[in-house]
């Protein structure tokens, strides 16, 4: 059994089939280990941690005893992909596995239509003019529908939602929280082929595929048809659809999600899914209680290994993991022990971001570039007088904006990553923080000079400040966004951004 090691910044998070290493932000040492361990014997800790010079910095782990939980919590699994990626097929097995409550947006709409909820009846309205049920209420169906007691005792499975970072973003408002986000990924050639070979029955409503599983009735074969929008044209927009929102949403759930290789045999696929539900489980266990106490007569407790502290037999994951952190710490393994190859991504926080000024420290690369936009205006507003020195007077035009803006735009959301998962995301959440933020900005400028503000300055003001920040926040998601992707890497505001993050973390 083998794992990675969190480095100082970055981890090796993945190996190629080139075996070049992918650098990715560090993620918990425990987010590696399997769900389930066995009692064995090991060699001196220091000798298992130790790893070979010609490979990526990997643990040689000695086996852990098993151990329970009385009343483990249930899964909460989130369940993602493109069209025809095959998250039906792997929602059954996760349902007969687990027995979770499989919840499909569509399919919760339609119950609640036909139940005659109070939310059901405002979301027919809705449904019935051919417009799309909005984000706000289709979130409070999915509260009301995770508050009911099948939900809370068995867990619940996602399919297919949220589709944008907006209803990423209003989801974990919500505190509907995954412990596991699970993204199918499949070569568009293998999703094209699936969706154009898609049939129904009409009397029975099957579905089949003409390649891959058709029905061995031939009178069954003979009246299958086609759905209008499985064709190839309509499913590539859909996939355009779908990759447009998945980067972002991905930058969302970066840490507690995990990519599936879908091209395989879907029991195979499977079996990677069980893996990853597994260990989450695992790992919430973990969370909600660091002392395991042993359940069988094969576990070991904590007292019995304390005589001997390079065991590892029976001892709690969550002090595995701090031996193995202080191991590496402690030298046990160093930098010159690895054979280094492949590309360094930059670092980025992948927090969704929370509506606070915890957000400010996460996009030091947003934050400072929203201060040089305010300060710009300043400067273009006293170069418009004639003065076009940049001396003190700049800053003391521009600090009032600039206080405003960072005491108010925070709480508004402006620093989250759904602010900048899209241009109209964008354009939006800027204007509410630009509506409350300026017109303050406007009125400590006022108190600091001991006059009120001209009504001319007052509308220049609003209009310039609009431009230039808005501005540079829609360049700033173009450049770079939340949809950064690999062969967009290593652009300016990348470097910057490493460069804010090697400062946080010193």
């Amino acid at each position: 059994m083998a794992f990675l090691v969190p480095q100082p910044i970055f981890n090796a998070s993945t190996v190629s089939s080139s075996d070049a290493l992918v650098c990715r932000k560090p993620r918990r040492l425990s987010s590696f280990i399997p769900s389930s361990f066995r009692q064995s014997t090991s060699p001196a800790w220091s000798n298992s941690l130790r790893a070979s010079p010609l490979q990526p910095r990997v643990i040689r782990a000695p086996l852990l005893a098993s151990a329970s939980v009385a009343n483990p919590p249930p899964p909460h699994i989130l369940i993602s992909g493109a069209p025809a990626s095959g998250k039906g097929t792997q929602c059954e097995y996760i349902v007969n596995k687990y027995g979770v409550v499989h919840i499909s947006t569509g399919d919760m709409l339609r119950a609640a239509v036909k139940n005659n909820t109070a939310l059901g009846v405002e979301a027919k309205s809705y449904m019935d003019s051919g417009s799309l049920v909005p984000d706000d209420l289709v979130i409070s169906m999915l509260k009301e529908r995770i508050a009911e007691d099948d939900c809370a005792k068995k867990g619940w499975l996602l399919d297919g939602f949220p589709r944008t970072a907006v209803q990423a973003e209003a989801l974990t408002e919500a505190k509907i929280l995954p412990d596991a986000v699970i993204v199918l990924e499949v070569k568009d050639d293998v999703l094209l082929e699936r969706v154009v070979g898609r049939r129904s029955d009409p009397q029975t409503g099957k579905i089949y595929h003409i390649k891959f599983s058709p029905p061995s009735d031939p009178e069954v074969l003979n009246r299958l048809t086609q759905r209008s929008d499985d064709t190839e044209e309509k499913a590539r927009v859909r996939l355009e659809s779908y990759y447009k929102h998945a980067r972002s949403i991905a930058d969302h759930y970066e840490s507690t999600l995990r990519k599936i290789d879908g091209n395989r045999d879907k029991a195979d696929v499977f079996s990677d899914i069980a893996s990853i539900v597994d260990s989450s489980m695992t790992e919430k266990n973990d969370d909600d209680d660091d002392d395991i106490t042993p359940s069988s007569p094969g576990v070991k407790s904590n007292t019995e290994t304390k005589s001997n502290p390079d065991s590892t037999v029976g001892i709690p994951v969550a002090e595995f993991v701090r031996r193995a952190e202080e191991a590496y710490e402690k030298g046990v393994l160093t930098n010159e022990d690895v054979n280094w190859s492949g590309q360094a991504g930059v670092d980025t926080p992948g927090s969704s971001g929370t509506s606070n000024y915890s957000d400010l420290g996460k996009r030091l690369d947003l934050a400072l570039g929203d201060t040089a936009a305010f300060l710009l205006f300043a400067y273009i507003g006293k170069a418009s007088h004639g003065d076009k020195s940049l001396n003190f007077g700049v800053v003391q035009t521009a600090t009032p904006f600039i206080v405003a803006w960072l005491a108010t735009s925070p709480l508004l959301g402006a620093y989250t990553r759904a602010a900048t998962a899209n241009v109209a995301a964008t354009v939006k959440t800027f204007a509410k923080s630009w509506a409350i933020a300026v017109p303050m900005g406007i009125g400590l400028r006022g108190v600091l000079t001991d006059h009120v503000p001209p009504a001319v300055f007052a509308v220049v003001t609003l209009v310039s400040t609009f431009a230039i920040v808005g501005g540079w926040r829609v360049l700033y998601t173009k450049i770079r966004g939340d949809e950064t992707d690999e062969a967009r890497r290593g652009g300016i505001l990348d470097g910057f951004n490493m460069v804010s993050t090697l400062l946080r973390r010193w």
